[in-house]
């Protein structure tokens, strides 16, 4: 198992949801961001006891506003093959 937390700073996770909601203003965005985080929050913490913003839960923290969308995954590709060891 290869844990990865992928996360990005608000306004470009802001721009993101933009780009599939053109109609939603900045703060809707937001809103829905902070909703939808926070559900995940809960559930990682119902089925682990951890806390789902944690770097100490992962193999692998990475920030996907560095590199773009292909980029990271790439990263994350060769990543969970030097794991593993492949």
């Amino acid at each position: 198992v290869v844990k990865v937390f992928v996360w990005a700073p608000m306004s470009d996770c802001i721009k993101n949801v933009k780009v599939l909601e053109p109609s939603l203003s900045d703060k809707e965005a937001e809103r829905k961001i902070k909703k939808i985080d926070a559900h995940r929050s809960d559930y990682y913490r119902y089925y682990t006891c951890r806390e789902w913003d944690s770097f100490k839960n992962y193999d692998l923290c990475i920030n996907s506003s560095s590199a773009g969308f292909d980029k990271t995954a790439k990263y994350i590709e060769e990543f969970v093959k030097i794991k593993l060891g492949k």
